[in-house]
């Protein structure tokens, strides 16, 4: 398969209160080849995110809080790159190779999506391939793609609706397995309860857009 020549690559990173996370993700990604320019959707935050992000050569959008899907499209559309790389801002263990390999399938042309699969375990790991719905935030697509599946939705429920869209044209997805690669869990960046609410109204919403997915596509 040739190389599509010149593919620029804007890798998008959601983040909300993640000045103690974000910097591991922007390090990768500066060093990472494949990525012409790095988008960081400040969603309102209260804490120095915007001001980590800056110090280390990243573009910042500052915005209120609104909610990952519709931080993802505003980072789309302030980027006329062919391809854009999502990526979660508290990841762990991400590094430029991994990075690389995500898009590779879309530079080749080989893929018209690629998914980052985190290392879980096997049995997870397996889970995620074969009956849980793919919803991890490391992702490839192009921008057209992208904007034309994520109008209507602004919450945690935006990866749910890319698979859906995906499913529904047709298009070619690649699984990268991230081999050492986690996120720092809601629990351990909010406390307790606080993080286990907020993990509660994300499976709410990814529930509720599941639900309106049945006929949408």
């Amino acid at each position: 398969m040739k190389k599509r020549n010149k593919v620029r690559v804007a890798a998008i990173v959601p983040a909300f209160n993640e000045e103690k996370n974000i910097a591991h993700i922007l390090g990768a990604l500066n060093e990472a080849g494949c990525v012409t320019e790095t988008i960081v959707v400040d969603d309102g935050s209260t804490d120095r995110t915007a001001e980590v992000a800056r110090a280390r050569d990243a573009r910042v959008l500052s915005r209120d809080h609104t909610g990952k899907g519709a931080a993802m499209r505003a980072g789309a559309l302030a980027t006329d790159a062919e391809v854009l790389l999502f990526l979660d801002a508290d990841l762990v263990g991400i590094t430029p190779s991994i990075l690389d390999s995500l898009v590779a399938p879309l530079v080749w042309n080989n893929s018209d999506m690629s998914i980052g699969l985190r290392d879980r375990g096997p049995f997870w790991n397996w889970m995620m391939r074969h009956i849980l719905p793919l919803i991890g935030g490391e992702r490839a697509m192009s921008r057209r793609a992208f904007l034309e599946c994520s109008s209507d939705c602004t919450d945690f429920g935006i990866e749910s609706t890319i698979n859906a869209y995906a499913r529904a044209k047709g298009l070619r997805v690649t699984l990268i397995p991230m081999k050492g690669v986690s996120h720092v869990i809601k629990e351990r960046k909010y406390g307790l309860g606080r993080g286990l609410f907020r993990r509660l109204v994300m499976i709410s919403q990814l529930v509720r857009t599941e639900l309106h997915l049945i006929n949408k596509f």
